[in-house]
């Protein structure tokens, strides 16, 4: 099973920010030309229920992750305070919800990212861009390979690219 991420962390009240438009447009690009690959979305802190309802009416799956402190606090109680002020640290946080569902590969994704083909090309076509997950024998852990991660957005645009010249 092939799977997209995404994750999004906010402070305050649930209010619309440019991140949840660019989400947004980037599942709705991702739907143009895919329909069935799973996506999973991790929301930390709260969100607009427009939003959450128009990523679900796209076939989305969510996770509301809780505060992003809370989360950070939990996996590191005595740095917590330090960690917490990283802001992307959130996208490396999610990745025991889907060892359940043994993902054979892990796309993660920008919020500002925009596809402009099927998201199976850059799973087949390129896989540095796939970050692998698998249990650990411990419990409740897991281990991520990325060694082969690169930038999402180069690998769009290089497909993107690719097909001008082809047309």
């Amino acid at each position: 099973m092939r799977v997209v991420t995404y994750s999004l962390s906010v402070d305050g009240p649930p209010q619309t920010t440019d991140y949840h438009e660019q989400l947004f447009s980037s599942v709705k690009s991702l739907r143009a030309y895919n329909r069935v690959v799973a996506i999973h979305v991790f929301l930390y802190g709260e969100h607009p229920s427009e939003f959450v309802l128009g990523l679900e009416n796209e076939g989305v799956t969510i996770h509301h992750m809780g505060a992003y402190a809370d989360a950070v606090q939990r996996i590191r109680p005595r740095a917590f305070r330090t960690l917490a002020r990283y802001p992307l640290l959130h996208k490396w946080m999610n990745f025991h919800k889907l060892a359940a569902l043994q993902p054979s590969q892990v796309l993660q994704v920008d919020c500002d990212t925009f596809f402009f083909d099927d998201v199976e090309i850059l799973f087949d076509r390129t896989p540095s861009v796939i970050t692998t997950v698998e249990k650990n024998r411990r419990p409740g852990r897991v281990r991520m390979d990325t060694t082969r991660t690169t930038s999402t957005r180069t690998s769009c645009l290089r497909l993107r690219n690719a097909k001008t010249r082809q047309q």
